[in-house]
């Protein structure tokens, strides 16, 4: 919803009135305008908001209106407001719906702009990043931060299972025994008598306190923070060159998916119905380790401060793999202000803003210079975060998020998949089997 706020004063336009009646002529109000921009993430919300300042004292004719809302809501709201024609200016943006939104065309090319911006160079961005938004020669977006995934850990859980730095640092996986990933998480993982899941005596029907916990109601086709880590380090891929032939019934996924599947049934992962707040978990004590991406630092070290531990992810059959992302904002094609809207995304994208955010240490920004300044900001604090930035700057280390079309569907697809596997349960084998064909009928 676009909004305005007048800026006349009342009491000069009611005196001027009778003058401009009687020379035949109409008043005319000048009006500021409003650009409405919503995200997800609360945690990055005092960032934007600070921005947000900056940009209005150098702009006082455009007001930024931001709108915070659960990763959930966002996209119900944002795809109903898009579909009746009452879509906020600007948008936080994710690869894996963006094609849909430009290949319905309710998003602006960006590229002339780009082309014609004094602040805007592409070079100062992470590699790769500002490609992530291009479809058919057309930019819909400018990179606004990059993520990867790291395990998360409660320091005073790993020191009262005696594990070592080294035996975190270095743990493996295989879905035949999991490894020492798995012997880490039966380690951690306690029954109310106390015995870990390793011991003879433990009791699966009476857990105090899950090794690991992931939030398998959003899993979903991509699996950032649960499957893709894991899968990705036996070779896996999502699809093919085109994006139009998926493998989630391939044999390497399926194997990962019933090792998931294998770890709820043995009590050393949290259930899929007690692990919709997995973090907030964590950070309560009740779970040990979770995997996560980097955006969450913040609400870790927020409410977890010196317990918080970041590891890297285990080291599969090829090595470890975290999935690498970014964000971006896009405009909306049905703006009644394209040209204001451009100039908030504009800056938003500059080195200024990205500092801005960057000072906030929340998220790595798109910028590098940005980025570096986060971290400063994590070791001032005293943390180690490096085993977010290792697979970021290593090529062979991280695999970008999928861009396909039909996105919305497949994830809807691949998370009633999900449910059956873990809620009914029926077989991962055959449910990912009927999943696969199902998404790769929508190509046909």
């Amino acid at each position: 919803m676009r909004k305005t706020r007048k800026t006349a004063v009342v009491l000069a336009a009611v005196l001027l009135m009778p003058m401009l009646a009687f020379a035949g002529g109409a008043a005319e109000v000048e009006e500021d305008v409003t650009i409405e921009y919503i995200l997800w993430d609360a945690s990055q919300l005092p960032a934007y908001e600070e921005a947000a300042r900056v940009f209005m004292d150098q702009h006082p004719d455009i007001r930024i209106d931001i709108v915070q809302m659960g990763w959930g809501d966002y996209w119900d709201d944002l795809t109903r407001r898009l579909a009746i024609g009452d879509a906020p200016d600007v948008w936080t943006n994710h690869v894996a719906f963006f094609r849909d939104f430009a290949e319905r065309g309710q998003m602006l090319d960006l590229q002339p702009m780009i082309g014609d911006s004094d602040i805007i160079d592409l070079g100062a961005f992470m590699p790769g990043l500002a490609d992530l938004f291009v479809f058919e020669g057309a930019a819909y977006g400018l990179p606004k931060d990059w993520d990867t995934i790291a395990v998360v850990y409660n320091k005073d859980h790993i020191e009262e299972a005696g594990i070592t730095r080294d035996e975190l640092w270095n743990m493996t996986w295989n879905p035949d025994d999991g490894g020492t990933y798995q012997e880490v998480i039966a380690r951690l993982t306690r029954d109310a008598a106390g015995n870990n899941a390793l011991d003879r005596n433990f009791n699966r029907d009476n857990i105090a306190r899950h090794g690991f916990g992931e939030a398998f109601d959003n899993m979903g086709a991509w699996g950032q923070t649960q499957f893709s880590l894991l899968s990705a380090s036996m070779g896996w891929e999502f699809h093919d060159e085109d994006a139009t032939e998926f493998y989630y019934d391939d044999e390497k996924f399926v194997s990962t998916i019933q090792w998931k599947r294998d770890m709820t049934d043995k009590g050393l992962y949290l259930s899929y119905p007690d692990s919709e707040n997995v973090n907030e978990l964590l950070a309560a004590g009740e779970v040990s380790m979770v995997t996560d991406g980097s955006w969450m630092i913040g609400f870790y070290l927020d409410n977890m401060g010196d317990k918080a531990g970041f590891a890297p992810i285990p080291q599969g059959p090829e090595g470890r793999n975290s999935m690498f992302n970014g964000l971006s904002d896009a405009v909306w094609a049905g703006t009644d202000h394209p040209e204001e809207a451009w100039k908030w995304v504009e800056f938003l994208a500059s080195p200024e803003a990205q500092e801005i955010v960057g000072s906030y240490g929340v998220v790595f920004p798109a910028v590098e210079s940005a980025t570096e300044m986060a971290l400063a900001v994590y070791a001032d604090r005293g943390y180690d975060v490096s085993a977010f930035t290792d697979l970021a700057f290593d090529e062979d280390k991280n695999h970008l998020h999928p861009i396909a079309a039909n996105a919305t569907d497949i994830d809807s697809i691949m998370q009633d998949a999900f449910e059956r596997i873990w809620l009914a349960p029926e077989d991962p084998r055959t449910a990912l089997r009927r999943a696969n064909q199902e998404i790769n009928a929508l190509f046909r």
